[in-house]
């Protein structure tokens, strides 16, 4: 046998081989070396990007408890308690202090962070808290609290315990001082979080201005006073420190700077085990290729090549076609398959195309279903301010439009709906946004021509008034509108939707209008791809959405609709 022939396919194979391993391991060493400093470079950044999210949502968090607190400070039922009740009877003393518990317990469960609520009042000389119901006024707690309101925001007593503390009135001597005490144990547990003991030695530490620790989540990694005060002086971001790599966020809000320390020795260890074993691996595999080659060409190739040519022949439409083979291998089996699935494909191709509607129907029910009323928490919170101004009429007139509103999605049924009904839910809609925003935005609706008779699919309209409210206005003050213009005759419907706000960048207008060339949806969750998809999923794909930019420089959105013959 002249197994070194260049003729003979094996020979050309080793050959291939040694041409194509050579260059190759070069360049895989090359993406190796690209590939650690990348992934270094990737470990890093997702330290600092979840140290940043962690400040910042603590900062949030933060804040908006303190909002919170601001609301209740000014609480009737509080104001009521503390100069008038004198003139309470016992009844409608125990009435004002039960509310006000029950709020303060409403307080407490507004955040995981917030362990304790209470409210000193000097003029009754009392303390309201969350926990021990009304107690007397401890005054040299009120005392020093006041004093050290001067500290922050936030400050540590002894204890070490955190209080969110706001006074009113906050220019004068205060008589109420409402204090949020946060629960360390769920900070802890949070900060916590950003250590991953199981791939480097790492700690994360919430430090003050000065530099002294506030929380340390690994007290094995010991820093002395100086290296804290220089980790505190460092600008935010990431950077080495002796021996470990610093991700350090500071939040101006808070005065405080949230840190995290991997060890870098540790941290990179699977990194340059996972070098060394890139070039053991490259060493075996190009072993293993030369090895089984020849065994590949003599049990694979010929039984393939026998195969290709039956393919080639079911190719040319000679379905009836039986490949035998006498060989008690894997390739028996593939050739019985082989005869089995020629038997069936005519009933697989039948099958193929009944699944292909069947996505496309499931497809439709996935996007349908994507659409949510987003604005249901603002608007129970504009229907409690009027409860809470007496304004009847306004919560009557709310009230009325969230019933219409939710009765349209739970109970309009079937994929298309008649254009007046989709129109009258998008008046429905606007209208609860005009009691929200009130003389800020104002929404016009425009009808013009015949469309009696148009059908469309459902919530085509309602999103893109809502994309105008939350984008296009979303810093809008005054003088703000929004225009609905429904334009139909015979063969055509055209819905427009525009807005004199912010409107979109060239940028984003651009990528925008690139995905509808493409046939695979990758704006999943994206409003207005939403209506686009499901328009031309069932009307065609004559119709769709398409983006511009109006005259008064907001957006215009387009819906185009044609009628096609059945």
């Amino acid at each position: 046998m002249h197994l070194i022939s260049f003729k003979r396919t094996y020979t050309k194979i080793l050959l291939s081989l040694a041409i194509v391993l050579i260059p190759t391991f070069v360049l895989s060493a090359v993406i190796n070396d690209r590939s650690v400093t990348l992934v270094k470079s990737q470990i890093s950044d997702s330290i600092q990007q979840k140290t940043e999210y962690m400040m910042n949502t603590l900062e949030a968090e933060i804040e908006r408890i303190h909002s919170i607190q601001k609301s209740f400070i000014n609480d009737n039922d509080l104001q009521s308690l503390n100069f008038r009740s004198s003139l309470f009877s016992r009844y409608e003393w125990t009435t004002t202090v039960n509310q006000l518990h029950t709020k303060l317990q409403l307080v407490n469960s507004s955040s995981k962070y917030v362990k304790s609520t209470s409210i000193m009042m000097a003029t009754i000389d009392k303390t309201l808290s969350s926990r021990e119901r009304l107690i007397p006024l401890d005054q040299e707690d009120f005392d020093n609290t006041i004093e050290k309101m001067s500290q922050g925001l936030l400050f540590l007593p002894k204890g070490k315990s955190i209080l969110l503390p706001l006074a009113y009135p906050s220019v004068k001597r205060p008589y109420i001082l409402m204090t949020v005490e946060f629960d360390l144990d769920q900070l802890h547990r949070d900060l916590a979080l950003l250590d991953n003991h199981a791939v480097a030695v790492s700690t994360t530490l919430l430090i003050d201005e000065t530099g002294s620790i506030l929380f340390d989540t690994n007290q094995d990694i010991e820093l002395n006073k100086q290296s804290l005060a220089a980790i505190a002086a460092a600008d935010s971001g990431g950077f080495k420190f002796g021996n470990y790599i610093v991700h350090r966020q500071k939040s101006a809000f808070l005065n405080w700077s949230l840190v995290t320390l991997f060890d870098e020795k540790t941290i990179w260890t699977p990194v340059t085990d996972l070098n060394k074993w890139h070039w053991i691996l490259g060493a075996a595999a190009t072993i293993s290729v030369v090895i089984f080659s020849y065994f590949i060409y003599r049990l694979v190739h010929r039984p393939m090549a026998r195969l290709l040519r039956m393919f080639r022949r079911v190719q040319d439409g000679n379905l009836p076609v039986v490949v035998n083979h006498d060989e008690s291998d894997e390739f028996s089996y593939m050739f019985y398959q082989f005869n089995y699935m020629l038997q069936r494909i005519d009933h697989l191709i039948e099958q193929n195309y009944e699944k292909t509607i069947r996505n496309q129907r499931m497809e439709l029910k996935h996007l349908q279903s994507q659409i949510n009323p987003h604005f249901l928490y603002n608007s129970l919170y504009v229907l409690y301010r009027m409860s809470q101004e007496e304004n009847y009429e306004g919560v009557t007139a709310m009230s009325k439009h969230l019933g219409d509103y939710f009765k349209f999605l739970t109970r309009t049924s079937g994929d298309v709906i008649s254009l007046h009904q989709e129109v009258e839910h998008a008046k429905t809609y606007a209208a609860i946004q005009q009691i929200r925003f009130g003389e800020r935005i104002h929404c016009y609706f425009q009808m013009e021509g015949q469309l009696d008779g148009w059908h469309v699919p459902r919530l085509i309209i309602q999103p893109l008034i809502e994309n105008a409210y939350q984008h296009g206005h979303r810093d809008t003050y005054e003088d703000g509108w929004i225009k609905i213009e429904v334009v139909g005759d015979k063969e055509s419907l055209t819905i427009k939707v525009s807005d004199n706000g912010t409107g979109m960048s060239g940028e984003g207008m651009e990528a925008w209008n690139s995905q509808l060339k493409m046939d695979i949806d990758t704006r999943e969750g994206d409003g207005m791809w939403n209506v686009h998809r499901r328009i031309r999923l069932i009307l065609g794909d004559s119709s769709g959405l398409t983006l511009s930019t109006d005259e008064s420089g907001g957006l215009l959105a387009r819906i185009d609709i044609q009628r096609e013959e059945n």
